[in-house]
């Protein structure tokens, strides 16, 4: 009963918008030493998105990203920078998600948007900085020579080509996580826990979706600089409809004791055997886009 109740009180505390701002400012401000705590800035932001008046998300917003503001503008050098735009773009594309799940209240449209405006975002990087690969060359040579670490040059040039692509899946799965906790947050506040997790255990990849992966592929056996990104980045829907599907499983097959031990092991998986097990859990989300495996096998969560 402690553990059904916890969430609902965390919720009831971050519902007080002194609480969230306080709470927004000390994790950004931890983040800014190293600290990995940007998350939680990133959760409040998108649970005043869902839940909230537009006053109080920008409030929360502000916040957020007040000490990096404060840095860029006492520290002036390049780190503060990049820090500044990193923090600004992760919690602008949050609260643009968030905002559109609020709208349509369908996990499927959030996934569209990423699978299509996200690599449209690679794809904007590489017109406004067509030397996005030489520049993430020069980073890698210099963080590998201050660790002391070998590598060809060959490795690193072909770890540069597709340096942005990894970036953005970072920060869109980052992005989703965010989103999920907030919006289980938010569930917790009326009650419908089990409503918002069948929402997102039946998303579904969309036409649109699958079709602009193809033009990506495409554009990547023409040899298009910056297909490769794109086409990583638009892999995502796939991603989270294979995870749905391990979920299902897992609800089904698993005694419910053990399936957070189970579902942790899963995702330890999906970074110790990187990229094998999350290509294969693409392939199982592509696979049910096809041949409707959920509906074929019975796996549609009620």
């Amino acid at each position: 009963m402690a553990g059904s109740t916890a969430p609902k009180k965390i919720a009831k505390f971050v519902a007080n918008i002194n609480n969230a701002g306080l709470a927004a400012i000390c994790a950004s401000s931890l983040a800014m030493f190293g600290l990995p705590v940007m998350w939680v800035a990133g959760i409040l932001l998108s649970f005043y998105a869902l839940e909230k008046t537009t006053s109080n998300f920008i409030a929360v917003f502000f916040a957020a990203i007040i000490p990096s503001v404060i840095a860029f503008f006492v520290l002036d050098n390049e780190l503060s920078w990049q820090i500044f735009w990193q923090i600004f773009s992760f919690l602008s594309i949050l609260s643009f998600l968030s905002y559109l799940l609020r709208s349509t209240s369908s996990w499927s449209v959030v996934l569209q948007a990423v699978g299509i405006l996200g690599p449209c975002l690679i794809i904007l990087i590489y017109i406004l900085y067509p030397d996005i690969d030489a520049w993430w060359l020069e980073r890698l040579n210099s963080f590998f020579a201050n660790a002391e670490v070998e590598q060809s040059e060959i490795d690193l040039a072909l770890y540069a080509k597709y340096a942005t692509g990894m970036q953005a899946i970072i920060l869109y799965s980052a992005t989703l996580f965010n989103l999920a906790v907030a919006r289980y947050w938010q569930a917790c506040l009326y009650s419908k826990k089990k409503k918002a997790r069948a929402d997102f255990l039946q998303v579904k990849i969309s036409t649109l979706t699958v079709f602009f992966m193809l033009i990506l592929a495409v554009a990547y056996i023409f040899d298009f600089a910056w297909a490769l990104d794109a086409f990583i980045v638009s892999m995502i829907p796939c991603f989270c409809v294979g995870a749905a599907i391990i979920h299902i499983l897992c609800e089904k097959n698993v005694r419910k004791k053990n399936r957070l031990f189970f579902l942790i092991t899963f995702y330890m998986m999906n970074l110790i055997a990187f990229p094998f097990v999350p290509l294969l859990i693409i392939v199982l989300g592509l696979a049910d886009y096809i041949f409707s495996l959920r509906s074929y096998f019975g796996l549609v969560y009620k």
